[in-house]
């Protein structure tokens, strides 16, 4: 059975809600992202310790998962082939084969995803779970995919990351970092507007990568938030839940029938770059590209910080 579905765009705390729920909840199987397309290549990496601090795929390692393992691995492979790309579903019937095998068990599932933004009312309806969806302001979500990675792996980048409201911070966010490719390799960022435009016909001439960005922040946060408006579903926000991390661990809990032990407050870092120039720029860039309607119904700018 599938108790709760976390989801989440890319860099907006689902990995902390993650870590933290798997540790409280050890009843619980934990999967994390099911859908990504590099999911057994990054099983055999490193990549999420140096993302996040901890080995994200221990569930997928446990007895329980092997039973359903080859079937997983044949249905997984199927989707990535499908999608040429990033799994991001626009329908329940994209996924469920896979979802239908997670739920067969008997053991409670809980699951972290960044790609069910399209389909969480029908995940929740089909297989009698909750769901919640979280929101990161797009100053901090673009800071994070770019400026903080790279300062993970460069002390220049670092000392800037720290810095970022300085001029070269400033600049780098602004002019440079839109046009690295890197950024849209590592988050899907490429592959998921492609696959938004083809659903929604789009049609946007000279985007840069955080053009992209906002385009697949902006439709998937939208219809995350527009779906959790029932008993099922809830929608909470980064900043808001880092400003008042009890109050939230208690509401979470609450909701989704989860411990979250109190001892992982000590590990909330709230990570929120108060910047009125980048939060212009960005609102710039989300009017130029037509989104404001929609992101002053999910997230208006007044509310970021």
């Amino acid at each position: 059975m599938i108790r709760l579905i976390f989801n989440g765009y890319y860099r907006s705390g689902t990995s902390f809600f993650y870590h933290i729920l798997e540790e409280s909840n050890p009843d619980v199987l934990a999967l994390y992202e099911p859908l990504n397309p590099r999911l057994f290549s990054e099983m055999e990496s490193e990549h999420s310790i140096f993302l996040h601090g901890f080995y994200a795929w221990n569930g997928y390692k446990t007895d329980y998962f092997r039973r359903v393992a080859p079937a997983y691995r044949r249905i997984h492979g199927r989707l990535v082939e499908r999608f040429s790309g990033d799994i991001l579903p626009f329908s329940i019937e994209d996924v469920k084969p896979l979802f239908d095998l997670l739920a067969s068990g008997d053991k409670p599932v809980f699951l972290k995803t960044n790609r069910c933004h399209f389909i969480l009312r029908d995940l929740s309806m089909k297989y009698d779970s909750k769901f919640i969806h979280i929101i990161r302001n797009p100053v901090d979500t673009w800071i994070s995919m770019t400026l903080s990675i790279l300062g993970k792996r460069f002390k220049v980048f670092q000392y800037i990351h720290n810095h970022r409201s300085s001029f070269a911070g400033r600049f780098l966010l602004k002019h440079l970092l839109p046009w690295i490719g890197w950024s849209g390799r590592q988050f899907f960022i490429e592959d998921d507007y492609r696959l938004l435009s083809n659903k929604f016909s789009l049609s946007y001439k000279s985007l840069d990568y955080l053009d992209k960005m906002l385009i697949v922040w902006t439709y998937s946060n939208y219809h995350g938030y527009v779906q959790s408006d029932d008993a099922d579903g809830m929608c909470i926000y980064y900043e808001e839940v880092f400003r008042d991390p009890a109050k939230w661990f208690e509401i979470i809990s609450n909701y989704s029938n989860l411990d979250i032990k109190r001892v992982f407050l000590k590990e909330v870092r709230p990570k929120t770059t108060v910047d009125y120039v980048l939060k212009e720029f960005i609102v710039e860039r989300l009017e130029n590209l037509g989104l404001m309607e929609m992101v002053d119904e999910f997230y208006p700018p007044g509310k970021w910080f």
